[in-house]
């Protein structure tokens, strides 16, 4: 009986648990990924054989255009390489195929929205990935991926978090740093002093429990464990301070954190110098009239969803008011 020949694969990752399987991914015509059991049979996971096309799904309904790296997690989900589509897809549990959380960051390149199931974009649109090729994950649960015809290696942390705020019609984010200096919230917490942190990965996530660590407030709730997204509900939060907000236990598939730690600093310096002083009163005078956008967000600090002469007055109050 004649053997059946094989297309040509790319073997990027074995697999150990009680046996060894081999996850490839095959680029040339077939755009699928499959697996060799011990025993040598293929099964083809993700992908249909010949079809090159961009569609998420389960099995041979998720469509990749010439998948080329593979990793595999410690959790069992892998990570491929959608070369010609310029994506990174997630394979998880029941072999569906989707795309990552399109709030990942690469070097802190931002944009934010809930991951809509089970699908959603890696990556912001202008960072312009193109023709990525291998990926490793690191120890601690980052991705580096080789961004190939830009000719560098783009790096995506496994958590990212921001302060959110409705201002009016939409709501505004500021970028809180896992590590290094604290950012600055410049916007009132209205009556209660109230404020939503939004932990993100690109995988789902899952914590024991949510803690102010540094500073006053209290977590009063907290929403999205075993998510891609996390919501922690913060109140009694003065100002003039900074605060860290500790998640502990914190797995995503890929790694384990005992402790992810946001920082922030609560303070009406619209300027993020350190200080509230004249040059806070006049820049917020000088857009008064403006309605809040992406752009001007930080110097509605009653969060109303326009900047005007009540803003200025807020900022003028606690001209003099430094950080500690």
């Amino acid at each position: 009986m004649a053997r059946r020949r094989l297309p040509a694969l790319e073997i990027r990752r074995i697999s150990r648990s009680t046996q060894i399987e081999i996850f490839t991914s095959s680029a040339r015509g077939n755009h699928t990924i499959r697996k060799i059991s011990p025993l040598g049979v293929v099964t083809t996971i993700a992908g249909r054989a010949g079809v090159a096309s961009a569609s998420d799904g389960t099995g041979r309904l998720a469509h990749f255009d010439s998948p080329t790296g593979i990793e595999l997690a410690p959790g069992g989900e892998f990570y491929v390489t959608d070369t010609n589509n310029d994506t990174i897809r997630r394979i998880s549990s029941g072999d569906v195929a989707s795309r990552l959380s399109p709030a990942c960051r690469a070097r802190r390149e931002l944009r934010t929205a809930a991951e809509p199931a089970p699908a959603s974009t890696f990556l912001p649109a202008s960072l312009s990935m193109r023709q990525m090729a291998a990926i490793v994950i690191s120890p601690s649960g980052s991705l580096f991926v080789a961004d190939t015809n830009n000719q560098v290696i783009r790096r995506a942390d496994p958590y990212t978090a921001v302060s959110r705020k409705t201002q009016g019609a939409g709501a505004f984010d500021v970028d809180l740093p896992l590590t290094g200096s604290p950012a600055i919230e410049s916007r009132s917490g209205g009556s209660a002093s109230e404020y939503q942190l939004v932990l993100t990965g690109y995988a789902p996530v899952t914590f024991s429990a949510a803690h102010i660590t540094l500073g006053n407030g209290t977590v009063k709730s907290t929403a999205g464990s075993g998510t891609s997204t996390i919501v922690l509900n913060l109140s009694a939060v003065t100002e003039a301070q900074t605060i860290a907000v500790t998640l502990a236990g914190v797995k995503n598939g890929v790694g384990t954190r005992d402790v992810i730690r946001a920082d922030e600093r609560t303070h009406r310096d619209v300027n993020a110098e350190g200080i509230v002083n004249s040059a806070d009163v006049i820049v917020t005078r000088n857009i008064s009239g403006q309605q809040t956008d992406v752009t001007n967000f930080a110097f509605d600090v009653n969060a109303d969803g326009a900047i005007n002469s009540a803003d200025a007055f807020v900022v003028r109050a606690r001209s003099g008011t430094s950080l500690p």
